[in-house]
């Protein structure tokens, strides 16, 4: 089979799952890989001496990246943080409706605004992510899945849209997985593109656009052009957090 992978988020963490990702889906496919992925480190985005960030520990190291997916890579971006902060998209307003999702949900209520433009910024890199794509369908499968992710164990399936079972610790509510996710080019032009469809979610759906794992598996089940999903129980994977395995 033919494979895009995208890769997508923070790439701090690469040098610790890189290999699951070379020995899972790289060296058994013939892999074609994308990624779009920040200029600095989540760590340091949030940290300010003075009025100043930390720069030692700010910036990537791109070569570092670059090195490791040479052969493998197609098209790749690193998004500046300061410009995109400078020139970041309008936030999403809460609108003044009695039965408003953000009015009476307490889960909606207590994440509010923090959460749901975290989600937007998480998104709008997936869909940079997929725009670095230029010819699509020329693919059998297309994965995404974020850097940050040590992946043991995974089989694709074609003509299906598939994600992991969800992770215990984190996804107890709802039994989604935002972190990985493939299907064909068709499903997975939708999937990338969840950016683009937030605000209506929210605002024609009164629904709680600050829940990533529910948020997700409304808008590919529910929301215009519905995709069955395939919940596989055999993908084997942890999610590395604050440089951390977290299992």
């Amino acid at each position: 089979m033919k494979i895009a992978v995208i890769l997508t988020g923070h790439c701090r963490d690469f040098h610790k799952t890189f290999d699951t990702f070379k020995n899972n889906v790289f060296d058994k496919n013939d892999v074609d890989v994308y990624f779009n992925t920040w200029d600095v480190n989540q760590n340091s985005v949030n940290r300010e001496v003075n009025g100043h960030f930390n720069l030692p520990n700010y910036y990537v190291d791109k070569s570092s990246v670059l090195n490791k997916l040479q052969p493998y890579l197609k098209n790749y971006n690193f998004e500046s943080w300061e410009n995109y902060e400078k020139n970041r998209f309008s936030n999403i307003s809460f609108l003044d409706r009695p039965d408003d999702v953000f009015k009476v949900n307490e889960r909606a209520i207590y994440h509010g605004s923090f959460w749901v433009e975290r989600l937007r910024d998480q998104w709008w890199v997936v869909k940079k992510g997929w725009e670095l794509i230029k010819t699509p369908k020329q693919y059998d499968v297309i994965l995404r899945i974020r850097f940050d992710i040590l992946l043991e164990e995974i089989q694709l399936i074609p003509n299906t849209f598939t994600i992991p079972a969800s992770d215990i610790l984190h996804k107890i509510d709802v039994q989604y997985c935002d972190y990985i996710g493939y299907g064909s080019p068709y499903m997975m032009e939708k999937y990338c593109k969840l950016f683009d469809n937030i605000q209506r979610i929210y605002t024609e759906y009164n629904f709680d656009i600050s829940h990533a794992e529910s948020m997700l598996k409304f808008y590919m089940e529910e929301f215009e052009n519905r995709i069955i999903t395939n919940i596989d129980n055999t993908i084997n994977y942890k999610l590395i957090k604050n440089g951390k395995n977290i299992i």
